[in-house]
């Protein structure tokens, strides 16, 4: 007698509904379906890795890939063609039966009669006897047409599948080895054009090398005629020598007959056109001890635009009202000179040093003058509008009344420069640091000074419309009557302990609104 409180073998295993064998079937092709999206997301992921090594490997395999894409594609093609003795030659082996194509339609069209057989006197049991009849000879047919339709379908599409894949495989190889090979060929002819151009530029060089020539002349009679001088004991002093109109009008031929062109620098052709004996020419007179005032006379007549003086050493060099514009003076040695009233529009002097220069009202627009020393420098009223003066050195410069809108002067360093009344509107003056700087009276609308060093500046009457002060240093600055300072642009300064001249009820709202830093206003 069983245990009433034993559970029988039913209750131990409960019984799968049909529902939940169901559920379980969904889960699982959900589960394969997760591991089927997974695994591609991974393979994606590992070509996008391997993508650029496959490419640069490819050109390299192109006729073994395709010798593979053909082979596969014809052995697939015998395969499906040899598939029934293929499949009669396995069945023999591990059965021990006989079996070929024609017993298997045998088989199917018996199987197909039964079924007949059955619908008509089974299902149809109570149908019209020609009906029956009619079941009988149709549905076998029917069957049978189907099924080896279907087979004979499933290996048509297969085939197809793999020509399509093959075929797209072989015609992308194709395609990327066209590609290389115009890319091959325009790389050709692009060095084809660089030679070209590099030919005519020489060519130009040498037609204008004949020029020099005229040059030597020029200068042999600046030099006799300085000698005369010298030995008649006419020169207005022991160490400067007036020069004739006629020779001055020669020099002021031949500079103008000195047209900018390209050149080689090492294998390259430079980006932009310099004439070479503009900078010789320059450098002549400039070493020539001739007077003030006929160089003065020579820069009214004479050009030296694009002149190439890359490296110069020029300290103290005159060059008062000279005509510089597109000048090439990268790291010249321009200590001293003066180039007051000069003309130095998109001149390049990158790295160039001017400490002690003198640029009064000089035409810097445009000009690149990053990393340049201007230590000491005087460019009262210069026109820097544009100008690049990313990271230059301007400590101690004298920069009253100068135009410096729209000027980069990001990471520059303005340390005691005086720059007041100067025009800095939208000029880029982020990271700067303009230590002890004074900026009275100058206008620095829409000016960008972030993270800008502006400690202990003074900053009277200056305009700040619409600045950007964020994280700037303002410790210590005067702003005594400066111009669209508000506490909406001071609260993001970076400091601003102790800074001097703020109305009192800027000073109430700034500490109502840096409630967690109260102890930077100092009132």
């Amino acid at each position: 007698m069983s245990d009433p409180k034993k559970p029988t073998e039913d209750q131990q295993a409960p019984s799968i509904t049909p529902d939940k064998a169901k559920q379980d079937r969904k889960m699982k092709r959900r589960f394969n379906l997760q591991n089927i999206i997974l695994g591609i997301a991974i393979g994606i992921m590992l070509g996008v890795l391997y993508a650029q090594n496959i490419v640069d490997y490819l050109p390299n395999i192109v006729p073994t890939l395709m010798a593979v894409a053909i082979a596969f594609f014809v052995l697939l093609t015998i395969l499906i063609l040899a598939l029934p003795s293929i499949s009669n030659y396995f069945i023999k082996r591990y059965t021990g039966k006989e079996m070929d194509l024609e017993s298997v339609a045998g088989d199917i069209q018996k199987k197909t009669n039964s079924i007949a057989d059955a619908i008509a006197n089974v299902v149809l049991i109570k149908a019209d006897p020609e009906v029956k009849r009619n079941i009988r000879t149709d549905l076998p047919d029917i069957l049978h047409y189907l099924i080896f339709s279907r087979l004979r379908s499933g290996g048509l599409r297969l085939l197809l599948t793999v020509f399509a894949a093959v075929g797209g495989l072989m015609g992308t190889i194709l395609l990327y080895n066209q590609n290389q090979l115009l890319t091959g060929q325009n790389e050709l002819l692009l060095n084809q054009n660089r030679k070209i151009d590099i030919q005519t530029s020489l060519m130009e060089s040498e037609r204008r090398g004949a020029q020099v020539v005229l040059m030597g002349n020029v200068l042999e009679d600046m030099s006799a005629e300085i000698q005369r001088q010298k030995n008649e004991g006419v020169g207005n002093d022991s160490t400067s020598y007036e020069l004739s109109s006629s020779l001055i009008g020669r020099i002021a031929a031949t500079s103008q007959g000195f047209m900018p062109y390209k050149f080689l620098q090492g294998d390259t052709l430079t980006i932009r056109e310099y004439s070479l004996e503009r900078g010789q020419l320059l450098l002549a007179l400039l070493k020539s001890r001739i007077h003030t005032k006929s160089i003065r006379r020579i820069y009214m007549d004479c050009t030296f635009e694009s002149a190439y003086m890359h490296n110069f050493k020029l300290k103290y060099a005159d060059l008062n009202y000279a005509d510089l514009r597109r000048a090439e003076l990268r790291e010249a040695d321009l200590s001293g000179a003066s180039l007051s009233g000069a003309n130095l529009n998109r001149a390049d002097l990158e790295n160039a040093n001017l400490i002690f220069a003198k640029l009064i009202e000089t035409n810097l627009k445009d000009a690149n003058l990053s990393y340049a020393h201007f230590n000491f420098a005087k460019l009262d009223r210069a026109h820097l509008n544009g100008a690049n003066l990313h990271r230059a050195n301007l400590s101690n410069a004298h920069l009253n009344g100068a135009e410096l809108n729209e000027v980069n002067l990001n990471g520059a360093s303005l340390i005691d420069a005086q720059v007041n009344k100067a025009f800095l509107n939208w000029a880029d003056l982020n990271l700067a640091n303009l230590t002890r700087v004074d900026l009275s009276d100058t206008y620095l609308s829409e000016a960008r000074l972030k993270e800008a060093n502006l400690s202990e500046a003074h900053l009277v009457n200056t305009h700040f419309n619409g600045a950007d002060l964020r994280g700037a240093d303002l410790q210590n600055a005067d702003l005594q009557g400066a111009i669209g300072v508000s506490s909406e642009m001071l609260k993001f300064c970076r400091s601003i302990y102790q800074i001097k001249g703020l109305s009192d009820s800027l000073i109430t709202t700034l500490k109502k609104e840096i409630t967690t830093k109260p102890e930077l206003i100092d009132e």
